[in-house]
């Protein structure tokens, strides 16, 4: 007896006699499926490595103030419209930067929050004491 590629199979191997089944090609749906769950994973380990080191954190809350996440975007000073929706339109990447932090660990932002508040006292304290020499 041999296999579909022409091997020899020994007689007393448990399924010598069954046929070879392939299991049925997977539809694209599903290979799409697929992918984008092995993108979001991969995401999500990036995600888990910035927000592993300090600099990565660093660079999340910097990223999160440019994006106007902790301020409002409407100014009524501003003459054009286009102003505020252009901010708007940042804000919109700062949220959904959050949203991905959430998602990840819904504990880590507030503990990363309380960690650059305290680092921004520290180097606040540091700088007045330089000062404070001249």
């Amino acid at each position: 007896m041999t296999d579909p590629i022409n091997r020899p199979v020994p007689e007393d191997h448990l399924y010598a006699d069954a046929p070879v089944r392939m299991p049925p090609p997977k539809s694209k749906k599903a290979k799409r499926l697929e992918l984008a769950q092995a993108k979001r994973d991969r995401e999500a380990r990036d995600l888990a490595a910035m927000l592993n080191t300090e600099a990565g954190q660093a660079f999340v809350m910097w990223l999160l103030a440019e994006c106007h996440v902790y301020t409002n975007v409407f100014n009524p000073t501003d003459a054009p419209a286009t102003s505020a929706a252009f901010a708007d339109g940042q804000r919109s990447i700062g949220l959904k930067v959050l949203a991905r932090i959430q998602n990840h660990d819904p504990e880590f932002y507030p503990k990363m929050l309380l960690h650059h508040l305290k680092r921004k006292q520290q180097e606040t304290a540091a700088e007045a004491a330089l000062l404070d020499r001249v």
